[in-house]
């Protein structure tokens, strides 16, 4: 439904300070950019702050302080940025086991050793003093498959879980 410009305004300027709260920093998904603006505005006009309004009445009967707006906005981000911070989340173990292998390959006091590093794959070779030094190709690309795939099931089980938990909420 469009409504006039000035019709819009004449509606957000006669509604009182808690609706005027509510639209602009609780409900402000439901309503169009124009509409947030005029309310924002308006707000401005009235000297109307989050300090002067304890709390903001919602529709369902709660009370909703800001920082539960807030809480509801950080929420709506993690579910919608799920799947990637469960990808980051899958990966950060084979990094951080593949940092403290490298980290270990030199310890154990033999200069003329071959020595490997990598888990659950080799990845690099290095023969001591006469040895040559290489990267083990079937060990990274087997590597780099199953912690591309450990990632994505991570990321998914986890946009699955807060779904599941998003709905579970709503049903309360």
């Amino acid at each position: 439904m469009n409504i006039e410009p000035q019709e819009l305004m004449r509606r957000i300027s006669q509604l009182n300070d808690q609706d005027l709260l509510r639209m602009a920093y609780v409900d402000h998904v439901q309503y169009r950019l124009e509409a947030i603006t005029h309310a924002e505005a308006e707000i401005k006009r009235r000297g109307i702050s989050f300090d002067s309004a304890v709390e903001i009445i919602a529709t369902d009967r709660t009370a909703v302080l800001p920082l539960r707006a807030l809480g509801r906005k950080i929420w709506k981000t993690m579910r919608f940025s799920a799947f990637g911070i469960g990808f980051v989340i899958g990966l950060l173990p084979f990094i951080l086991i593949n940092i403290s292998s490298y980290n270990r390959m030199y310890i154990g006091g033999c200069d003329d050793c071959v020595v490997f590093f990598g888990f659950p794959f080799h990845l690099y070779q290095t023969g001591g003093f006469a040895g040559p030094t290489i990267i083990l190709w079937d060990g990274l690309i087997a590597y780099v498959v199953i912690a591309l795939c450990a990632s994505v099931f991570a990321g998914w089980i986890l946009k699955r879980l807060l779904y599941r938990i998003s709905l579970r909420h709503r049903a309360t």
